[in-house]
């Protein structure tokens, strides 16, 4: 049977250990100083529906280019997320059954 001491030596190494490693904020100690963005965030929901009706007509060839540069990266995320799952489905059916003909090998697919 493992002591207490022992055990209590083994949480105080594991603390210190990812104490240590886990708060690496710049590793490779990159000088982001003189880099300057300007970001912004929109709403498009709520300029579609706090925008009174009478203007509806002014904005809706700029309001549809952004709905559709929106739906368009929103599809890609999805289709990109979807691809990883169905390789990993099949990457972990590959380690259950190794008598899978084309799935054996994890390598050929990068994973």
């Amino acid at each position: 049977m493992i002591s207490r001491s022992a055990l209590f030596a083994l949480s105080a190494s594991l603390i210190i250990l990812s104490g240590s490693t886990a708060c690496n904020r710049d590793p490779y100690k990159v000088n982001l100083s003189g880099i300057e963005c300007d970001i912004t965030v929109r709403d498009l929901g709520r300029e579609i529906f706090e925008t009174p009706p009478h203007e509806l007509a002014e904005k809706a060839e700029t309001l549809s280019v952004n709905m559709i540069i929106v739906f368009n990266n929103f599809i890609i995320k999805l289709l990109l997320t979807s691809l990883n799952l169905i390789l990993l489905q099949f990457f972990l059916a590959s380690q259950c059954n190794p008598s899978l003909p084309a799935w054996n090998k994890a390598s050929e697919f990068g994973l």
